[in-house]
């Protein structure tokens, strides 16, 4: 019969005890408390309550049998230890995702209930209007903004709240009505004319020009020198466009209006020396614009 000669490694017998239960392999042998009795010859050493042999130096030329004596092991212990404060922790954190996301689902899909409305969003210029908001079901107090549709803004922490807007340059505006950039409601502001009206408008002060008036077309043809201008007390010498509008509803679309003009421009007729000239067809959601520069000009 072959020589017998193994034992296990301190690790190995502490994962098998740890395996069916207990806590380290001390653990284990003291829990067992019948004696395992072996028939063994001299020169082997056998573990007191252990099924296992620690040990074995059998004599040499002698067979050698070992009858094991069963033993009965206790159960394997249910392991009941916390779970580790990490996982905690990244389940926090995917859980916090989670809310984050939907908020910003709910923010951007669900709709709040709006009232937004105005007084006078018609009329010549200048048309103070008068706006009114109301919002209500937004998930988190959010900043709103009025943008005039002119490049003016009002901005408010409020959800309800009433403005006032002077408008001074003839057009089609659309006011709308934001919640973190994101419109919520719109509405169009028509500042008419009374038939052709020139005005002034400087770069420095697009919203309000610096002279306004009145154009006689029925000579054929709308112009208003420097001269004049410079006669009225304003400087010509700066950059500047001299706008001539005819802003009402002349019940047509897109489709079904011829328009015909002719225009000149030029450094004696503007006064400066970056002339240009362009026209614009205001639609109640496009426009048309067609520029004119003079070849090399840097401006426009």
């Amino acid at each position: 019969m072959p020589v017998i000669k193994y034992n296990p490694q301190t690790e190995t017998k502490k994962a098998l005890a740890i395996f069916i239960g207990f806590k380290d392999w001390e653990d284990f042998k003291a829990s067992v408390y019948e004696q395992v009795v072996m028939e063994a010859p001299s020169g082997m050493q056998v573990a007191n309550r252990s099924p296992f042999v620690v040990s074995y130096q059998p004599d040499p030329g002698k067979e050698t049998v070992i009858t094991p004596v069963q033993t009965q092991v206790p159960p394997p212990k249910l392991l009941s230890e916390p779970v580790p404060t990490l996982i905690w922790v990244r389940a926090g954190i995917e859980v916090l995702g989670l809310i984050v996301i939907f908020g910003l689902l709910w923010q951007y899909t669900a709709k709040p209930e709006v009232d937004f409305f105005a007084k006078n969003l018609a009329g010549p210029v200048p048309l103070a209007t008068i706006f009114h908001f109301e919002v209500k079901g937004l998930l988190y107090p959010q900043k709103l903004t009025l943008d005039a549709g002119n490049g003016f803004v009002y901005s408010s922490s409020k959800e309800s709240n009433t403005t006032t807007y002077s408008y001074q340059v003839p057009g089609l505006y659309h006011a709308r009505l934001l919640a973190n950039q994101r419109v919520l409601a719109e509405q169009k502001v028509y500042v008419n004319t009374n038939g052709w009206e020139s005005s002034m408008i400087l770069d420095t002060h697009p919203r309000f020009p610096a002279w306004h008036q009145p154009v006689d077309s029925t000579k054929g043809r709308m112009y208003v020198s420097p001269q004049e201008l410079k006669a009225e007390g304003h400087d010509i010498g700066q950059r500047f466009d001299l706008v001539f509008s005819n802003i009402r509803d002349f019940g047509v679309d897109g489709d079904n209006f011829t328009l015909e003009a002719q225009l000149m421009n030029n450094k004696e007729e503007g006064g400066i020396n970056c002339y240009d000239a362009a026209v614009e067809v205001i639609g109640e959601s496009y426009k048309i614009r067609t520029h004119f520069l003079y070849p090399g000009a840097l401006c426009g």
